[in-house]
């Protein structure tokens, strides 16, 4: 299931999380999902 969401960058998978305004960027290595940043969608510059 990881690799159901496309790779943005290099091996870089992104997946949003609408109902709570967050996105995960991670990749996958070896059978384990390396988790590389979550990031809060709804910040104010």
């Amino acid at each position: 299931m990881p690799e159901l969401f496309q790779v943005r960058y290099k091996k870089v998978r992104i997946v949003s999380l609408e109902y709570f305004n967050y996105s995960i960027h991670y990749t996958v290595f070896r059978n384990e999902i390396i988790v590389l940043r979550i990031l809060n969608q709804n910040q104010d510059f």
